[in-house]
């Protein structure tokens, strides 16, 4: 009965692995409008959490992150942002963008911390990525990021 179980919950995994970011039903968020950002030629389908509740919530309670996603948390104008990974288990990268969409800095973060993980300059933009993502793709402070609609799902 526990092999069952472990295989459900391996499956499950494997599964939220390939299809990209999901809402996990326990404490997670329902799914947010997407966007599809750019750094240095490298594109991220982003989710966008934009209220308070959303920001709060954000990667909370995920099992998984796809590759090429990330979330980006947007703010009313550029202030010190703090973040904390009390409820979020993926190792995850933090970007914190200025009012024009410049990197001011990363972070990388660790699971299940309180940090907190504090921007150094003010902030309006907070992109969160696995952890590792700006490095492989060498970007760093100082790049800017563009941003269109995410793509349709129709043909």
């Amino acid at each position: 009965m526990l092999t069952a179980k472990i295989f459900r919950a391996s499956a499950l995994f494997l599964t939220l692995l390939l299809v990209g970011p999901q809402p996990v039903v326990a404490g997670g968020q329902p799914a947010l409008p997407q966007i599809v950002l750019e750094i240095n030629g490298k594109k991220l389908l982003t989710e966008v959490a934009e209220t308070p509740k959303q920001r709060s919530n954000g990667l909370s309670y995920r099992v998984g992150l796809g590759a090429d996603a990330g979330m980006l948390f947007v703010y009313a104008a550029e202030q010190p942002l703090y973040f904390t990974m009390q409820n979020a288990g993926i190792p995850l990268s933090i970007a914190f963008l200025s009012e024009d969409w410049v990197i001011n800095e990363i972070l990388d973060m660790k699971p299940f911390t309180r940090g907190p993980y504090p921007s150094k300059k003010p902030a309006m933009y907070a992109l969160e990525v696995n952890q590792g993502w700006f490095e492989r793709h060498n970007i760093r402070a100082g790049d800017t990021v563009s941003y269109s609609a995410a793509p349709s799902d129709k043909p």
